[in-house]
């Protein structure tokens, strides 16, 4: 359950975990990434990992309202973890607030979209 930058194939990623977190802790994790990502030079990688998160509908709100800002700082995200309902939020995401998380069923997978 942690924000931090990670090195795969040369490629450094910003890896955002919200394994087990509830809601509200995803939230506040979603307005440090946007933090994060603003510090960086250019454009970034990001991972994020909802394994067993809290994903609900005022966390989908909160990332729609912000997934023009997070994906004008990304240049490619990848999400694991991504099953059930998870898996409806995330195609409403991508079509409705115009996000771009490719999901993937590991994180060996995701990883590697990432660093190509």
């Amino acid at each position: 359950m942690a924000l931090t930058w990670i090195e795969f194939k040369g490629q450094r990623i910003l890896h955002n975990d919200f394994r087990g977190m509830t809601e509200d802790e995803m939230i506040r994790q979603l307005d440090e990434e946007i933090a994060q990502l603003r510090a960086e030079r250019g454009t970034s990688r990001m991972l994020v990992d909802v394994t067993e998160a809290g994903a609900g509908q005022r966390f989908m709100a909160a990332a729609k309202g912000k997934a023009k800002e997070i994906d004008a700082l990304v240049d490619r995200q990848a999400i694991v973890g991504v099953d059930g309902l998870k898996g409806i939020l995330l195609r409403a995401y991508n079509a409705l607030g115009g996000g771009t998380l490719k999901p993937f069923d590991s994180e060996t997978a995701a990883k590697e979209y990432l660093a190509s």
